[in-house]
């Protein structure tokens, strides 16, 4: 890891910035994919303040912070699995993995995932995520990280009237 490179547990003080890498990350990622009014009606303010709230209370998961140059460019969120059915089966989720548009392709969504795993492998021998169907960028980093497609789909409806398909991806650690 570059010198200028730094990963870290995520503190109220960075809601505003990971507010924001969200923010960008939606918009650019999921443009084709979510309906065009939800990913327009997100507010850096509503996610600043979601973000505070997540960081300043107790939680089974962990969210961490990459900075490039004191700069947070990248923020992944893992803790035990939440769909009931891999309760007590040793399974974390990686709940999410944003990195600002203008980094993509550096890399540093590969350092944060091997980071997020190095530390659930202390938990859990197994971990699970979902991914939009039609996330063709995340899917192929997925796969290049060793994430085999379950088959398993479902479908999402809490972020937007319309409802998209995601496809659970797995990974023994």
């Amino acid at each position: 890891m570059g010198k200028d490179i730094l990963l870290r547990v995520a503190m109220p003080g960075d809601s505003r910035t990971i507010a924001l890498v969200q923010l960008q990350a939606w918009r650019s990622a999921y443009n084709n994919i979510m309906c065009p009014e939800y990913l327009g009606s997100l507010n850096l303010d509503s996610l600043e303040s979601h973000w505070h709230q997540a960081l300043i209370q107790p939680s089974p998961g962990t969210t961490l912070v990459l900075e490039c140059q004191e700069r947070i460019v990248a923020f992944g969120v893992y803790g035990p699995a939440r769909d009931s059915h891999f309760a007590g089966l040793g399974y974390a989720e990686l709940c999410s993995i944003n990195v600002s548009p203008d980094c993509w392709t550096m890399g540093y969504g590969k350092i944060l995932i091997q980071e997020m795993e190095a530390q659930i492998k202390r938990r859990w021998p197994k971990l699970y995520l979902w991914v939009a169907q039609d996330n063709q960028r995340a899917i192929n980093f997925y796969g290049k990280n060793g994430y085999h497609d379950s088959t398993q789909r479902r479908s999402n409806d809490s972020f937007s009237a319309t409802p998209f398909t995601e496809q659970r991806f797995d990974k023994n650690i």
